[in-house]
C-alpha cells in the first residue's frame, strides 16, 4: 500500500497518466524498486524505494525520486484514519516541508465483481476527484503486473 500511495501522489506531480512495474535490482543484496513511466511514451519518470526511517521505532517508508533529477519528491508512511473503526492508509509527505500532501486508501469498486483500488486524495483538494491506482495485467505469453494510475473520471 505503501507504493500504491507514493505512485498516487507522483500523479499531481506529472500531469500524464502513470504506469508502474516493480523491477529486482542488484546481484547479492537484492533490492525491489518501482519503476514508474509515462504510460503514453513509455520514458521512466520516477522511481520508488523501500526504506526504513527512524533510530528508537523503526518505520518502513516509500520514498519517491525524480529519476531526471534524482530529486526526492516525497516520502510515504503508514496511518490511519478514525479512532473506533480505524482505517489504514498511507500518507505521502513533501520531502523539503515535511507537510502531508496526500492521504491513500484501499476501497472496493464495483457491485458484483467488485475490485479493490487504491484512491490517492490531496489535502490541498479533498473535493477533487482521487487519483486511481488499479492492478492490470499487461502481455499475453507472458504478463506481468502493473500499476496503472490516473485521474479517476
Amino acid at each position: 500500500m505503501l507504493i500504491k500511495g507514493a505512485v498516487g501522489a507522483l500523479r499531481d506531480h506529472f500531469h500524464f497518466p502513470l504506469e508502474t512495474t516493480i523491477e529486482q535490482r542488484g546481484i547479492i543484496f537484492t533490492d525491489k524498486v518501482a519503476v514508474v513511466r509515462n504510460r503514453r511514451t513509455g520514458e521512466v519518470v520516477a522511481e520508488v524505494k523501500m526504506n526504513t526511517e527512524g533510530i528508537f521505532s523503526v518505520n518502513r517508508i516509500a520514498v519517491a525520486t525524480d529519476v531526471n533529477t534524482g530529486e526526492k519528491l516525497g516520502k510515504t508512511r503508514d496511518g490511519q484514519r478514525g479512532i473506533f473503526f480505524p482505517k489504514r492508509t498511507a500518507d505521502t509527505y513533501d520531502a523539503d516541508t515535511a507537510k502531508r500532501t496526500h492521504r491513500t486508501e484501499m476501497v472496493e469498486r464495483g457491485i458484483f465483481f467488485p475490485k479493490h483500488v487504491a484512491e490517492t486524495r490531496t489535502e490541498d483538494a479533498p473535493s477533487r476527484p482521487p487519483t486511481v491506482t488499479r492492478i492490470k495485467e499487461k502481455g499475453i505469453l507472458f504478463p506481468k503486473k502493473v500499476a496503472d494510475t490516473d485521474k479517476d473520471r
